[in-house]
């Protein structure tokens, strides 16, 4: 049997086949789908009463996602830490997300949030970065999804 480059369809095969160049004005489409393996790990922790430092990876790592919820009256806040160690509330804020009175923010990131040192957070009841001052327990339920 000779050796025929073409598939059943009478198409060239990906190895002798021509490369495709797209037109700027082409859209190209598709959908993530999910496996039963390599998804993200969950952590999850309800607050003490503190700033509540807490390393959840120690290595490099990727926050692809959380929900928070705030049964406080008043406005929290957990801010998180790019670094392997204890962080320290206050201090080195990679970024924060303030939780409204009695609310909740909930959001995935499927690509995730980069954390080249570690993963970590603290909580406090002040918006500002430099904002040191403790929760009260059970304010904040927090769940963090990451990899």
């Amino acid at each position: 049997m000779a050796y025929n480059p073409n598939n059943p369809n009478g198409q060239a095969t990906a190895a002798n086949s021509a490369p495709v160049v797209l037109a700027s004005n082409v859209v190209v489409t598709g959908s993530l789908v999910e496996i039963a393996t390599g998804g993200a790990t969950m952590w999850h922790t309800a607050s003490a009463a503190g700033t509540n430092p807490i390393n959840i990876k120690a290595s490099a790592g990727k926050v692809t996602g959380w929900y928070i919820y705030n049964s406080n009256g008043s406005a929290r806040k957990v801010a998180f830490h790019n670094t392997a160690g204890a962080p320290n509330a206050g201090n080195a804020v990679y970024f924060s997300i303030p939780i409204p009175a009695l609310s909740a923010a909930n959001c995935p990131f499927p690509a995730g949030i980069d954390f080249p040192a570690g993963i970590a957070i603290t909580t406090t009841t002040g918006l500002a970065d430099s904002d040191a001052t403790a929760v009260a327990l059970n304010d904040l339920i927090i769940n963090i999804l990451y990899k």
